[in-house]
């Protein structure tokens, strides 16, 4: 398979990994909800007088959700310059592991060093969940031949477990 990693599949394979620095967009819509929720129920309670202590009690929630949010989007954009600076990659999977290349870098990884993996609609995303700091391998679908993914499937689930 021949590829060259994208922002949108580093996000999505970020997701799957499940690591510290996960904030959703659908976790930032409920906590902007539950702060004008608690801001209106404070307003109600107390009337105008009570508005203000209610909005700075409720701006934690925010800068939390706005500090996990730049977090994330910082963590893609590291890994995106890393991809983007190795430029398109060669791979082979096979029952030994991952071999690959990409401007005069050559690896092998073998499957024990990423246990586990996990799937969504377009990445396919390798990682050792009990070390975070140790990494991940991301394979985009789109690299893959469609009648050739289940074939790639079977590997993955011959040598790894599922997240």
């Amino acid at each position: 398979m021949t590829y060259q990693v994208t922002r949108a599949e580093i996000a999505e394979g970020l997701r799957l990994r499940g690591n510290a620095a996960r904030f959703s967009g659908r976790g930032a819509l409920v906590t902007v909800a539950a702060v004008a929720l608690l801001a209106l129920a404070a307003f109600f309670a107390f009337g105008p007088d009570g508005l203000p202590a209610a909005l700075l009690v409720c701006a934690g929630p925010v800068v939390a959700m706005l500090v996990m949010l730049g977090l994330r989007t910082h963590q893609v954009s590291a890994c995106h310059r890393v991809a983007r600076e190795q430029g398109e990659w060669r791979a082979v999977l096979d029952a030994d592991g991952f071999r690959a290349t990409a401007r005069g870098l050559s690896t092998e990884i073998a499957w024990s060093v990423f246990p586990r993996y996990a799937e969504s609609e377009h990445v396919l995303m390798l990682f050792d969940p009990s070390r975070p700091a140790k990494g991940f391998l991301l394979l985009p679908k789109r690299a893959i031949a469609a009648d050739r993914l289940p074939e790639v499937r079977h590997l993955l689930d011959e040598h790894l477990a599922r997240a």
